[in-house]
């Protein structure tokens, strides 16, 4: 087996925060996901994945798909908060487009099965097989992760990935079959790297 490794495309990787009026768009940045609830309203940002994953060959059949992302500087504050974060992850094909703006906000429509636990340190998390339709072989595979939390009361909470960092930084590790002459698959794995 082999391997297909994904890297995340700065201009088009970054966090948007939403405050009800107004988008601020963050392209070339680390992976942002916050969650706010308060009297007067709320604020929560958004992380967004871009990782071209062209190299996929056309007649390759996805085996397994999984997104590792290295969280760090988890901070919370405020009465009733969740006792249990929970984020959600989304995908998509080429949705992000030339870059990073507002219109990318819940552009990824395509819920990944089951939701995750953030945690400072490295978390895996396995993409449906369901969802390997929109791992694109002729462009971008885009994710959109969004904190699902809930909480009663007020409070504010967040946690930020690694992007682009050669160590920690997000990545898609792909593994994929192919038919050989001999009608066998042969295994191989690429890993995209944020």
């Amino acid at each position: 087996m082999g391997a297909i490794t994904g890297v995340a495309t700065g201009s088009l990787s970054g966090y948007i925060g939403y405050n009800l009026l107004t988008y601020d768009v963050h392209a070339n940045a680390e992976g942002l996901v916050t969650g706010f609830i308060g009297l007067a309203g709320y604020y929560i940002t958004r992380a967004y994945i871009s990782m071209d994953t062209s190299t996929i060959p056309d007649d390759a059949t996805i085996e397994s798909a999984t997104l590792q992302l290295y969280f760090y500087g988890m901070t919370s504050g405020g009465p009733n908060l969740p006792s249990t974060w929970v984020h959600t992850l989304y995908i998509g094909a080429n949705v992000i487009g030339a870059s990073l703006d507002q219109t990318d906000w819940g552009a990824a429509g395509f819920k990944n099965n089951g939701n995750y636990t953030p945690a400072e340190g490295l978390v895996e998390i396995p993409i449906a097989s369901n969802m390997f339709t929109e791992i694109s072989k002729d462009g971008y595979t885009d994710f959109e992760v969004r904190d699902s939390s809930t909480a009663m009361g007020s409070g504010t909470w967040s946690i930020t990935f690694y992007m682009t960092s050669p160590t920690r930084g997000a990545k898609l590790i792909i593994w994929y079959s192919q038919p050989d002459l001999n009608n066998c698959k042969l295994y191989n794995c690429k890993i995209f790297h944020a």
